[in-house]
């Protein structure tokens, strides 16, 4: 992914800045323009990160940011839960639909703390601003962790 600071809503600004959108030349090494992809990722830290497309497979395939608030980063495979909304969505509604999520996966059993899953769930955005809001995708998605993982899948 490519990420940055999402301070003052500046994030998207130098991500886009990076891939090439809205400007007269890409911010990176290559001056190469890179495809938008969906979704754009904000977490509870303030940073946004774009996924870059499968054809980046590599960090040396990877144009570099000239960017400094823009950082190529590598994810490493993870697992999680997810809850999928329409509409338009701000900060409170994102924070109301995790927890809804988080007490879900208590219902069904899983051990989590409520406070640090607030703390740690990121927003998926799959549409533009511009997109008629009953038409837009949004995710919820929270880390769990191989016991949380067990548990749900009766593993445990």
């Amino acid at each position: 992914v490519c990420e940055t600071e999402n301070r003052s809503g500046m994030g998207f600004r130098a991500l886009a800045g990076y891939i090439g959108v809205g400007r007269d030349a890409p911010q990176n090494d290559a001056s190469k323009g890179i495809p938008m992809t969906a979704p754009v990722v904000t977490n509870q830290n303030k940073r946004m990160s774009f996924f870059l497309p499968e054809t980046y497979d590599s960090f040396a395939k990877i144009p570099k940011p000239t960017n400094p608030n823009v950082a190529i980063t590598e994810l490493p495979p993870s697992m999680g839960a997810a809850h999928t909304f329409t509409g338009s969505c701000d900060d409170a509604r994102a924070k109301g639909k995790a927890q809804q999520l988080i007490r879900q996966l208590q219902k069904d059993g899983i051990s989590l703390d409520e406070k640090s899953a607030l703390e740690a769930f990121e927003l998926w955005q799959f549409h533009p601003p511009f997109t008629i809001p009953m038409l837009r995708k949004n995710v919820v998605w929270l880390h769990l962790n191989q016991d949380q993982v067990n548990e749900i899948s009766g593993k445990s």
